[in-house]
């Protein structure tokens, strides 16, 4: 594997000055004589040089103070300052190993100026191994955490402390497309171009082009995360044993910013000394497995919010900006000869991460591709298709759940408002709920008879949904909901069916929807009918062009918007007034609006409800339950499947139940928490007088775009999912809770939710939201219609 040159250090001792307000003097000096070490031994170090005019050492409370008369101004200055370094020591820091002394003196003073003298560990400060990056990435997580858990006050003292680096981070913001003109002007005016000069004229493209990205990024990356940051993480900086870090260094550019600079920039440095070699093409590939190895040893330790790490690159980029202008505006253009080599760095570094890209994904476009070679429509659920989604933002696939996150195959987390499509009632992996069904595998799954859980969960279900008399047990709603249809019809020997809502992919279901029913025979078509959510008045129409032949009346009680206050009853009225079945499909509203589901909450009692989703916790179950003067004549309707009565998804129900009777609050902290989503997210919207609204009931949180031209909507959909997205939260229009969501979680949401509204509202036309979007436009939602 190729390493990094090691420059021509033929001396393995060397020196460093530190600047002025070195805070680097005293993470070394805790760390060699800190308390892990043995604080009194201080006291034998140099001890001709400690007790000099220039320093004071002094033991108190176990606090060690150093005071160094340029330095320092104040004992309360020295307690801020040990205080950083004791939090990295709190953290095991492993940095005492990296400091050696030379005839006992770890510090000396030459020409009144204080330098620090330390002996390579292994011969090297370089990272060579992937092993080693991993333990450097680990490392300065650690430093963040402790830093980030440092008193505020610490701000002021820390902030532009160094000259340099206020002077670097100074320049960006001021640097205009004139100083770009007087750098040419400066070139121009030379009788005889050096080097260096070619150098910048070729890199002066590049730079305005870095310039345009990073500013085009600017409110992203102030709306970043900060705290105090190392920034200055670099192969120098570190002191290796082998493949395990000894030592982190020069803690004296210590500063308030985003720690995904320090991320960013660590990336960059320790990587490249893996491909100086490679090709261009080789690089980026390279990168990309570095970057994946670096984050996930680092959020080992401290995870890193999705939006810290979609910036990474213009990060890099940013860092480098700042060094490389400064350089030139105010060395190059001045003829400081002191700075060519600098200018020389910078700019051969600019044109490396030119092709040095540390993106966390492949591109998904192409991901995308490849799944479907071998998925049609790369989803076996048309909710999750991608063209539902941002197709180039959004993550194609999950690698694992817990709780109300997910993390994508890069290891990317995800504040999760979809919870699967509404299963994950009590959240993601349950310890409960799944450990009550790995001791049910461990027993079995399916079996050759009827399980015992088959009747003791039927009896469960009689005690708390009020139509649940008796009740069969399938897998997925699309079979409770057909194997429903199937009884009305052989019940009341009639053929059509009047429908409400979304109830499945089944021929009798699907086929009024347009685009949808392709493959449907057509005489199947008319014996489907669609009536309008709370309008009784379009059942009863349906009834008069349908004499006798209406077997059931089947809807979702509730999904986006409650039922007016007697509508149910009245749809339960008229389908008993002309002889059919009142069937309520609970996919969404069974275990969610209450325990006995929307029958319970609303007080009407079908003759049959269908269940699955909410009902066990996030494993393959659903049931038909109702009267069991209906539900007696299953006997004579063939409704059967292998996996009927699945043995774990029975467990899963049983526990999820037993759950929601013992908590008491679930079913009240979903209509609060979502009817908290509501009020604030429009309260958002009104504000800056964007059409966006949201409503539903309680647990099922619904967005809708206020635009009749459905292009300009899904624009505006795409926009607030993209900005969301990228973010790291999941989110659509259709939200379904979970009881482990708080209102913290939805403040979350709204904290970005009001920033894409407020840049919405900047726009002056449709044209320029599409010009701002990263992925593609959502598609046309066909799949499943809200009422």
């Amino acid at each position: 594997m190729t390493v990094f040159p090691k420059d021509n250090f033929s001396d393995p001792l060397i020196t460093y000055e530190p600047y002025a307000g070195d805070w680097g003097m005293f993470a070394e000096i805790l760390a060699a004589y800190g308390k892990n070490g043995g604080i009194h031994d201080i006291t034998q170090l140099s001890r001709n040089e400690i007790n000099s005019s220039n320093y004071k050492v002094v033991l108190e409370n176990e606090t060690l103070l150093v005071r160094r008369n340029q330095l320092i101004d104040s004992e309360a200055q020295v307690r801020r300052y040990m205080s950083v370094v004791e939090a990295l020591m709190d953290l095991g820091i492993p940095v005492s190993e990296a400091i050696k002394t030379i005839d006992g003196q770890g510090y000396v003073q030459r020409h009144g100026i204080l330098y620090t003298v330390f002996r390579f560990i292994d011969g090297s400060h370089f990272v060579p191994t992937q092993e080693a990056l991993a333990s450097v990435a680990m490392a300065v997580a650690k430093v963040h955490k402790g830093l980030a858990g440092l008193e505020a006050t610490l701000a002021s003292d820390i902030e532009g402390h160094s000259k340099q680096t206020k002077a670097y981070f100074n320049v960006i913001p001021s640097y205009t497309e004139k100083d770009f003109v007087e750098i040419a002007e400066h070139i121009e005016q030379k009788d005889v171009r050096t080097q260096t000069d070619e150098m910048v004229i070729a890199s002066m493209p590049a730079l305005r082009a870095a310039v345009v990205r990073v500013d085009a990024n600017r409110a992203k990356i102030d709306a970043l995360p900060t705290q105090i940051i190392h920034s200055d993480l670099h192969p120098h900086n570190v002191i290796m044993k082998g493949d395990t870090l000894a030592a982190i260094l020069d803690f004296d550019a210590l500063r308030v910013s985003q720690r995904a600079r320090d991320v960013a920039f660590a990336i960059y440095r320790f990587g490249r000394q893996f491909f100086v070699d490679q090709s261009t093409a080789d690089v980026a590939t390279t990168a990309l497995s570095l970057t994946k190895i670096f984050l996930s040893a680092y959020e080992a330790e401290m995870p890193l919010a999705r939006q810290e790490k979609d910036l990474l690159h213009v990060l890099i980029l940013d860092d480098f900006l700042i060094k490389t202008l400064y350089v030139l505006r105010e060395m190059y253009t001045k003829t400081d000869s002191a700075w060519a080599g600098d200018i020389t760095k910078f700019l051969t570094a600019f044109d490396e991460i030119t092709y040095f890209t540390p993106q966390i994904h492949m591109d998904k476009r192409e991901q995308l591709k490849e799944i479907q070679q071998y998925i049609p429509g790369a989803s076996q659920t048309l909710s999750k298709t991608p063209t539902q989604f941002v197709v180039g933002v959004t993550p194609l696939t999950i690698a694992r759940a817990q709780g109300v996150h997910i993390w994508d195959a890069d290891g990317n987390k995800y504040l999760d408002f979809l919870m699967a499509l509404g299963p994950m009632v009590f959240g993601y992996a349950h310890n409960r709920i799944n450990t009550a069904v790995k001791e049910q595998i461990d027993r079995g799954t399916i079996f050759s008879l009827p399980s015992e859980k088959e009747l003791e969960l039927a009896t469960v279900l009689r005690e708390v949904v009020p139509c649940a008399e008796m009740s069969r047990f399938l897998i997925n709603g699309n079979d409770a909901t057909s194997g429903a249809i199937r009884l009305a019809r052989y019940v009341t020997g009639r053929d059509h069916v009047a429908k409400c809502g979304y109830h499945g992919w089944q021929d009798w279901s699907i086929c009024t929807k347009a685009g949808r029913s392709n493959g449907v025979p057509e005489s199947i078509k008319t014996m489907t009918h669609d009536f309008e959510y709370n309008n009784p008045a379009s059942l009863e129409k349906i009834f008069r062009e349908n004499p006798d032949s209406i077997c059931a009346v089947i809807l979702e009680p509730a999904s986006s918007e409650h039922p007016t206050d007697d509508f149910l009853a009245k749809i339960k009225e008229i389908a008993h007034a002309h002889g059919a079945l009142l069937i309520f499909d609970e996919m969404v509203t069974g275990f969610r609006w209450a325990l006995g589901g929307a029958q319970e909450y609303y007080g009407v009692t079908p003759d049959i409800g269908c269940f699955g989703k909410a009902i066990s916790g996030g494993f393959p179950l659903s049931a038909i339950c109702g009267k069991a003067e209906y539900m007696r004549r299953m006997d004579e309707v063939f409704v059967s499947t292998t996996f009927g009565g699945y043995v774990p998804g029975m467990v899963a129900a049983l526990e999820t139940i037993a759950m929601m009777r013992e908590f008491g609050d679930v079913h009240s902290h979903l209509f609060d928490i979502g009817q908290y989503m509501i009020d604030r997210g429009n309260a958002i919207a009104r504000k800056y007088e964007v059409p966006i609204i949201l409503s539903g009931c309680g647990p099922h949180p619904v967005m809708t775009i206020q635009l009749q031209d459905d292009y300009e909507a899904r624009v505006y959909k795409t926009f607030v999912y993209e900005h969301l997205h990228k973010s790291g939260i999941l989110f659509t229009s259709s939200v379904l809770l979970s009881y482990l969501h708080t209102r913290e979680h939805v403040d979350e949401f709204l904290t970005v939710f009001d920033r894409a509204c407020d840049m919405l509202a900047s726009f002056e036309s449709i044209d320029a939201i599409v010009a701002s979007l990263e992925g593609d436009i959502v598609a046309p939602r066909t799949v499943r219609n809200t009422q």
